[in-house]
């Protein structure tokens, strides 16, 4: 049996520090969040979602947007030519890959999920990005309330026109 050195070690415990700040910004869930979306579900950020290749390798789904001057490529890679299911996810923050780690796809009754693992992070490098995106995210989910809310309110004037329209109480009043 090999004993682990003291650097692995050390180098072990800097991936799970790393792991840590991403966990306690909830940047990991933000992320994950991101990739579960489809382009009109967004309110605030112009998405576009490319296909084709990203360094080589075939995407299998993505989502790119920029804030404030900043641009975020999140993609789901696929390394293989047959679909199996595993693949990357890789996270460009202004052009530079700042994560890498792997995604499973997980096959359900009617639907393929996708979820991001973080126990074998290839490639993690932390910036503002870490506070940038759950920001993002918490202001997305505050706009589509907000629009569910006046949505909501708005069909219940039109219930409420309607049934001031449609029933009377005649001499009952």
């Amino acid at each position: 049996m090999y004993k682990v050195s003291a650097t692995k070690l050390k180098a072990n415990e800097l991936k799970a520090k790393a792991i840590e700040i991403l966990i306690k910004y909830k940047t990991t869930d933000m992320l994950q969040w991101l990739m579960d979306q489809n382009l009109s579900d967004f309110e605030d950020l112009n998405v576009h979602f490319p296909r084709g290749k990203k360094d080589e390798r075939n995407i299998d789904e993505s989502i790119c947007f920029e804030n404030s001057g900043n641009r975020y490529e999140l993609f789901y890679l696929d390394d293989h030519p047959v679909k199996d299911h595993s693949g990357k996810f890789c996270l460009y923050y202004n052009d530079e890959l700042v994560i890498q780690t792997n995604y499973e796809k997980i096959y359900g009754e009617y639907m393929i999920f996708k979820k991001i693992r973080w126990s074998n992070v290839d490639i993690l490098k932390l910036s503002d990005y870490v506070e940038d995106i759950p920001k993002i995210v918490v202001n997305e989910k505050m706009l589509r309330s907000k629009k569910a809310t006046q949505l909501h309110e708005e069909i219940e004037r039109i219930e409420a026109e309607k049934i001031y329209k449609n029933i009377d109480l005649g001499k009952y009043k």
